[in-house]
């Protein structure tokens, strides 16, 4: 795909981030799934939240090897976080 994101992401055996090609995805933590919409500029993703519980935020995305590093920015506790791709769109 044009767009290296798209696939599911896997964070940690509870968390995983999923990226359609439409700019549709979802959070998914345990049973819990929170769906948004992403929004790409350069190697910066954009993640706007349809539910307000959950706090809209940015990251600078690099992808390698099958791994997605996201560095936090605004909206974020600024930390980096390393994700697996376990699946294509």
């Amino acid at each position: 795909p044009s767009n290296e994101l798209v696939g599911v992401w896997q964070y940690n055996e509870y968390t995983k981030y999923e990226f359609s090609e439409d700019g549709t995805g979802c959070l998914c933590a345990d049973d819990v799934h929170y769906e948004y919409t992403y929004k790409l500029s350069g190697k910066k993703v954009t993640i706007d939240f349809e539910k307000d519980i959950v706090r809209d935020c940015d990251y600078t995305y690099s992808v390698e090897n099958n791994e997605l590093t996201l560095v936090g920015g605004k909206g974020t506790d600024g930390g980096t976080y390393k994700l697996k791709k376990i699946k294509e769109q």
